[in-house]
């Protein structure tokens, strides 16, 4: 099941879409004047397309990463609007190509490092910082090996300081801006059953 939508000068989509199209694969939104997407659409669990280049949006959804079905993302060209990635992209597992060129986006999350299944990655013509331009111009090979090798060391520090905390030793409250659905609820879990620690570092260390 498919929704063109493309070349409709559409400023806004219907909230609820997420809820009544369970069953879409496909939904291409090109061309046209959209600042967001609803929220709704993380609940579209089937689809395996999602095209929205050549609009003004300034944001995804914080929830994209419940698309697990996703194989194409494209938001590409909307320029000075869209200007940072949601943490939750790296439960994007099902990922194959992904184009954000064309945007104001300056960092990565380290999230990104997750997309096992990345063949192409397209994100030329962006201030980027992280990873540095002349990564970003070198293929999605280059790309992903910085970005697996900055998710590693995310990970890593997340595991001293936790060791740290167990220890007694880790005095602040304050956590790594860490990427993706899994940190979230590893953090709920230390914060409000400190004896879990120990669970999340063994966690930690398959990971890495």
């Amino acid at each position: 099941m498919s929704l063109i939508a493309n070349l409709n000068q559409l400023s806004y989509l219907p909230s609820q879409i997420g809820f009544s199209l369970v069953d879409l694969e496909q939904l291409s939104l090109q061309w046209n004047k959209l600042q967001s997407l609803p929220a709704s659409i993380c609940n579209l669990k089937s689809l395996k397309r999602l095209e929205a280049r050549f609009n003004q949006l300034k944001a995804l959804p914080s929830a994209i990463g419940n698309l697990t079905n996703l194989e194409v993302l494209d938001v590409s060209c909307n320029f000075k609007d869209l200007q940072t990635i949601p943490d939750t992209i790296g439960d994007l597992t099902s990922l194959v190509e992904i184009d954000l060129s064309c945007n104001q986006i300056k960092i990565l999350p380290a999230s990104f490092g997750k997309l096992q299944n990345l063949k192409r990655v397209n994100i030329i013509d962006n201030p980027l910082v992280i990873p540095p331009m002349k990564v970003a111009e070198s293929g999605v090979e280059a790309i992903m090996t910085f970005m697996k090798e900055r998710w590693q060391s995310v990970l890593e520090e997340e595991r001293n300081r936790l060791v740290e905390k167990e220890n007694g030793q880790y005095q602040g409250k304050r956590f790594l801006p860490l990427a993706g659905s899994w940190f979230a609820k590893a953090r709920s879990v230390v914060t409000s059953r400190p004896s879990q620690t120990s669970t999340i570092i063994n966690i930690l260390d398959q990971q890495l």
